[in-house]
């Protein structure tokens, strides 16, 4: 599965890779990605999630859910996760200048 939500990007997976550092998360939610725009964050609900690891190497978060669930954002449209292993990174955009994220 390959899904898009404004600047986030979401990808199926196999598995969580080895030596990432667990995320514990506070609260009813999970948050993917912070809004760098407007401050609204991509996020999903914690009681569907098993598994939540970060990698600060490249920024991208992998997590694992037990029941579908959904990814929210104020200004985009929901999307809908079956159950699975899932990497969660923010896009880039590429000029030929630079290549920079694309903040939402």
């Amino acid at each position: 599965m390959k899904a898009r939500q404004g600047d986030v990007l979401i990808l199926s997976v196999e598995a969580i890779p080895d030596g990432l550092r667990r995320s514990e998360q506070d609260g009813p939610t999970i948050r993917l990605a912070e809004g760098e725009a407007t401050g609204h964050n991509h996020s999903i609900a914690t009681e569907d999630v098993v598994d939540c690891f970060a990698d600060d190497a490249t920024g991208a978060i992998f997590l694992r859910t037990i029941r579908q669930s959904v990814v929210t954002h104020p200004e985009h449209g929901p999307i809908t996760l079956p159950p699975g292993t899932y990497r969660i990174t923010r896009q880039r955009a590429y000029t030929p200048a630079e290549i920079r994220r694309v903040s939402d």
